[in-house]
């Protein structure tokens, strides 16, 4: 019982920080709490492992949560747009008196300019979704693949 009761507060203590900013609205916090049990166990498991593959599991659960810090800073745009914006300029965004949005780019001066810049956002933002795709297929499908050899 008493051991019990230590694992369980130290568990606590552990936990508290992750906890108090959980939120339930998007996946970005699920995927905090999922790499801090990911992180979690591959500590114990480089400390405590007992069988074999121990290690091995371990750099498997790092590699996880690895992916997982990629997928939590969101930098899929910014990596996709930035030719993309050095090509046309930042992106500038005015909003006017009435409350209409104006957006624009230095480098964008002419019509034949505008419509080249549209269709070529366009294509920057599906190169930013499908790398994020990919990352969390890559992610859950190596979870799915491994996750029942991961024991102690």
């Amino acid at each position: 019982m008493f051991k019990k009761l230590k694992y369980g507060i130290a568990n606590l203590i552990k936990w508290f920080p992750v906890i108090w900013n959980d939120r339930d609205w998007d996946h970005y916090f699920f995927h905090i709490l999922l790499q801090k049990k990911l992180r979690n166990m591959e500590k114990y498991f480089r400390k405590y492992g007992n069988h074999i593959r121990s290690e091995a599991d371990a750099d498997d659960v790092k590699f996880c949560a690895n992916l997982l810090e990629r997928i939590i800073k969101d930098e899929y745009e910014q990596n996709a747009f930035a030719p993309h914006d050095k090509k046309w300029g930042e992106l500038k965004i005015d909003i006017g008196k009435n409350g209409l949005v104006k957006f624009s780019r230095p480098n964008v001066i002419t019509e034949e300019d505008k419509k080249k810049e549209r269709a070529e956002f366009k294509i920057c933002n599906g190169r930013a979704y499908k790398s994020k795709m990919n990352d969390l297929e890559y992610l859950y499908n190596y979870i799915a693949r491994h996750v029942l050899s991961w024991w102690d």
